[in-house]
């Protein structure tokens, strides 16, 4: 048998998702023609394993995925069984160093080539010689060195195979790598000449932006892949841009910043990213341990930043504190970025601000608040928390037909489901939402009772309600902290149900909202049978007289259906959502048309459309 590759690995090496990867083995023919996915050759530690040449082979048929190179990127990510990360990694840093093939060495020559490599023994001579690796793991880093975009590139690849995967590692998004560089970067322009010193974790040295000259750390792992990425490194630097990814509890993430930022030199900075939980949240008691912390007064921005980018652990939101040294800061810049689109160049903008401690700085994303207000809050970033707005001001007309028109001259794509009659199966039966939470695969959280005169319409933290004839009210989100810090924002995928007048229910997408009672929430599990769009339709349908919320019969999906269902039931609302915004473009259309001709604000020009008279 010849290399081994995994569902994962197929996923990544076509660029499309795991369930996608599912879908193709479930459908035997491909435009009518009987093409079957290539069956597993072998299962490890209960993960299957396909021929990797016999997936190819059948890509190739079927085109199937979105990389045309699958053929040139697929050898990367299949690491030979006996192959473990640090050591690829070590003989990766040796093979980078050298124009030679080091399949052909016996381990004798390795050494010596370490040796020729690292005369001082400064990176990796030792590792080298210790090593016995097996024909197949010295061939793999070959084919991966020339399966890659040069050495950087194939480390980043390492990082994304089953190795990486297989050791718990999760590291940090495209997006996230791409935002850290970027902070990172604007911060050494900030402060001219100054180096860059990196925790040894693997997350951070992926994010070293070009031109930059790194403090050579101490642990030679760390050094090994500054080898690899061929960064220039000095022993020490009189400032510096310390960066650092902090996992773990919440006081050994607090005692790390407390270290680093006693050890930062007078007018450097730090960037550390975190759980936002820690750096941002409520900490339920352990918010004087944070105090303590900001107590030295060097913190100049603290970003929540959106979900997914810990990869593989999606429900972890990361936050970024940038710390100054030297001088108190006057201001600190707060940020939620959940559920926003993000514009690297416009975060970097705003901790440039932070950083510049100017009072007349205006911000794409946070809002700059006196320290001591800061730093006493609870949380330390209120969900939402965004620059303040001033009241919309009503377009022209003219301005508003041309905007109408931007969305109803484009054409609407069509929408369509491939469905087959399933294989005979026992049908699962249905239990009650009631049984659902109690046997804990939902749980239900209470809504709050909102006073609106705390609401806004500038204000930037949603009010949700499930009850249709309610609008969605605004919060301002200081305003929220100060006075509904009790209340449980939701997270991503949580359904909002309300009871009467008829039984509804949303799905809030975004997360970071407050619901209003009598609306409440659904958070559901795993083990729940069924996703949050088909849970809220679902409840969309029941009768009006539907009783009690505990009685109502949800029906239980097979677990491999699940994803298939939530898939296809989020491209299909996100086409209704489509045809809202054409309806709402079309009616803006008709008014301000209308009311622009009768007052003389508009004349219609004649068009191709319009028939002669």
């Amino acid at each position: 048998m010849g290399a081994s590759i995994t569902l994962q690995d197929i996923a990544i090496a076509t660029g499309v998702t795991r369930q996608a990867v599912t879908n193709w083995r479930r459908r035997t023919s491909v435009f009518g023609s009987p093409v079957p996915f290539p069956a597993p050759v072998d299962t490890v530690r209960g993960v299957e394993r396909f021929d990797r040449d016999e997936v190819l082979a059948w890509l190739q048929v079927t085109g199937r995925g979105r990389n045309d190179q699958v053929e040139l990127d697929a050898p990367a990510l299949t690491p030979p069984d006996d192959a473990t990360l640090d050591d690829t990694i070590t003989l990766l840093a040796l093979r980078s160093q050298t124009a030679r093939d080091i399949a052909e060495l016996s381990r004798d020559e390795l050494a010596r080539l370490a040796i020729d490599v690292d005369p001082h023994d400064e990176v990796l001579a030792a590792e080298v010689s210790e090593l016995d690796p097996s024909p197949q793991v010295l061939a793999y880093v070959d084919e991966l060195l020339g399966a890659s975009y040069g050495p950087g590139d194939a480390l980043d690849r390492l990082t994304s195979s089953r190795l990486f995967r297989e050791r718990g590692g999760r590291g940090l998004s495209r997006e996230g790598v791409e935002l850290l560089v970027a902070v990172i970067g604007a911060c050494v322009q900030h402060i001219p000449g100054a180096a860059v010193a990196f925790d040894a974790a693997p997350e951070v040295l992926a994010c070293i932006p070009d031109g930059t000259t790194v403090v050579l750390p101490s642990d030679r792992a760390a050094r090994r892949r500054l080898m690899i990425r061929n960064v220039p490194t000095t022993p020490d630097a009189p400032s510096v841009v310390r960066a650092a990814v902090l996992l773990g509890a919440d006081d050994a993430v607090l005692d790390r910043i407390d270290d680093i930022a006693d050890e930062l030199p007078a007018g450097s900075v730090a960037v550390v990213l975190g759980p936002a939980s820690v750096l941002c949240d409520r900490l339920r008691g352990a918010d004087a341990r944070r105090r303590r912390t900001l107590q030295v007064g060097n913190l100049v921005a603290a970003i929540r930043l959106p979900r997914g980018m810990w990869t593989e652990a999606h429900r972890l939101t990361l936050a970024l504190w940038v710390l100054h040294a030297g001088a108190p800061a006057r201001r600190v810049l707060l940020a939620d970025l959940t559920g926003r689109d993000v514009v690297v160049d416009d975060v970097v903008d705003d901790v440039l601000g932070a950083l510049e401690q100017s009072d007349r700085r205006q911000y794409r994303y946070g809002r700059a608040l006196p320290y001591d207000r800061a730093v006493d809050g609870d949380p330390l970033v209120p969900a939402g928390i965004a620059p303040a707005r001033l009241p919309g001001v009503d377009p022209g007309h003219r301005d508003a037909v041309t905007a109408a028109t931007l969305v109803t001259s484009l054409p609407v794509d069509g929408f369509d489901i491939l469905v087959a009659p399933a294989a005979a199966a026992l049908a699962t039966a249905p239990r009650s939402l009631g049984q659902m939470v109690d046997e804990r695969s939902a749980r239900k959280l209470r809504g709050s009772r909102i006073d609106p005169a705390h609401t806004e319409t500038t204000g930037t933290t949603r009010i949700l309600s499930a009850v249709a004839t309610e609008p969605t009210w605004q919060i301002d989100p200081l305003v929220a902290a100060m006075h509904y810090g009790h209340a449980l924002p939701t997270e991503p995928g949580d359904v909002v149900v309300a009871t009467s007048p008829r039984p509804s229910a949303v799905v809030d997408e975004v997360g970071g909202a407050l619901v209003r009672s009598p609306s409440f929430i659904l958070r559901l599990t795993e083990r729940a049978g069924i996703g949050p769009l088909a849970l809220a339709e679902w409840i969309n349908l029941l009768p009006e007289p539907a009783g009690d919320w505990r009685a109502w019969a949800v029906p239980r999906l097979s677990a491999r259906h699940v994803d298939d269902v939530e898939a296809a039931l989020t491209t299909a609302v996100a086409h209704l959502g489509e045809l809202r915004r054409r309806e709402d473009a079309m009616h803006d259309l008709i008014r301000h048309l209308v009311q622009g001709v009768a007052v003389g604000d508009l004349a219609l020009l004649p068009t191709t459309n319009r028939k002669a008279g």
